[in-house]
């Protein structure tokens, strides 16, 4: 089954729509960063884990690799009203996401101007970290 990473406003949308069942019955698995789960969703939300949602682990490689993308990119993105940039949690959906490798799944235009950049550049662990 075919594993699809969220950042926190698709859950929060499918939610708001009273769509978040549907969401789970899809023949895919649904995964999102622990900690953005535990900061963002949790504490407001009943919990989509009873739905089949997977609390996964950001390695240390890939939470690095998400600490650089802020530099990289955010002077590059268009400002809008509201939340211009992604925030540390967006940028770890996305790090989980590359770290899977599999999609990522956002609603936010800015994160998948990144995404999208990201995807065309190779990745590895010696990119970012100190041996």
């Amino acid at each position: 089954m075919r594993l699809l990473i969220s950042d926190a406003n698709i859950l929060i949308d499918m939610e708001a729509g009273a769509l978040i069942e549907t969401l789970f019955q899809l023949p895919m698995q649904f995964g999102i960063p622990d900690l953005l789960y535990y900061e963002e969703i949790e504490p407001h939300r009943p919990s989509p884990e009873d739905l089949g949602l997977q609390l996964m682990a950001v390695s240390g490689d890939f939470v690095a690799y998400a600490q650089q993308l802020p530099a990289q990119h955010n002077h590059l993105l268009p400002t809008k009203s509201g939340r211009d940039k992604p925030s540390h949690n967006d940028y770890l959906a996305l790090a989980l996401a590359k770290q899977e490798a599999c999609t990522l799944l956002t609603g936010d235009a800015n994160l998948r101007i990144i995404a999208k950049k990201s995807k065309s550049t190779s990745w590895a662990p010696s990119d970012c970290c100190a041996p």
